[in-house]
């Protein structure tokens, strides 16, 4: 469940200008894929008509901005990350365990990612390589929790045989300057789609070619 569903069920069952006394709670399961936490609002409008609310996550007390900077899908985020890592810290704290000041995730992510930065695409003859790498961009933060951050985003460049085809980053110019930049290729389906979409081509130019040679 992303924390936008949740946010949307609460809204929609205590809407603006509902009557005093009206309340709900929501509760659900936000999973990031970094890290999985059980996600609590609770809303009321008291007998003055103001709207009263209590967010918690994993059975703590949060304000709304950090809940949305912990349930960020966005793991290179670095608001998220310091999120995360401040948020491991508190539970650790609260253990009697010394604090960690390694990046959430730590050393074996960066080794995963590693390890799956080379990938062999095909389609029909045509094969490729695409290599992850990484690019000056701009990220819009999913949950709205933070503006638009720059940092580097990951992406792909393509090889065939050694040779680079295509990739590297992009920019996005108006009236002479920068409103947006980041990689060309930000995912594998991306590099597939295209490779697809050239083997389509090449199959419709021999189509041709050869319903030519026959008339």
């Amino acid at each position: 469940m992303h924390i936008s569903e949740l946010i949307q069920l609460i809204e929609a069952a205590v809407p603006p200008g509902a009557a005093p006394g009206t309340r709900h709670t929501v509760e659900g399961t936000v999973d990031t894929g970094a890290q999985a936490h059980a996600v609590s609002i609770a809303m009321r409008i008291d007998p003055a008509g103001r709207r009263r609310e209590t967010w918690l996550c994993d059975g703590i007390r949060v304000q709304p901005a950090l809940l949305m900077r912990l349930t960020c899908a966005q793991r290179d985020c670095p608001q998220a990350q310091q999120a995360r890592r401040d948020w491991q810290n508190f539970h650790r704290r609260r253990l009697g365990l010394p604090v960690s000041h390694e990046p959430f995730g730590g050393r074996h992510a960066f080794n995963r990612e590693r390890r799956a930065d080379l990938v062999s695409l095909e389609s029909g003859a045509l094969m490729l390589q695409a290599r992850l790498s990484r690019f000056p961009g701009y990220a819009a933060c999913p949950n709205q929790a933070h503006p638009p951050t720059r940092r580097d985003l990951p992406g792909y460049d393509v090889f065939e045989g050694g040779e680079y085809l295509m990739g590297g980053g992009r920019q996005v110019l108006r009236d002479g300057r920068v409103v947006d930049m980041g990689p060309a290729l930000p995912s594998l389906e991306q590099v597939q789609a295209l490779l697809d979409q050239s083997h389509q081509c090449a199959r419709q130019a021999i189509g041709r070619a050869a319903a030519g040679a026959r008339s």
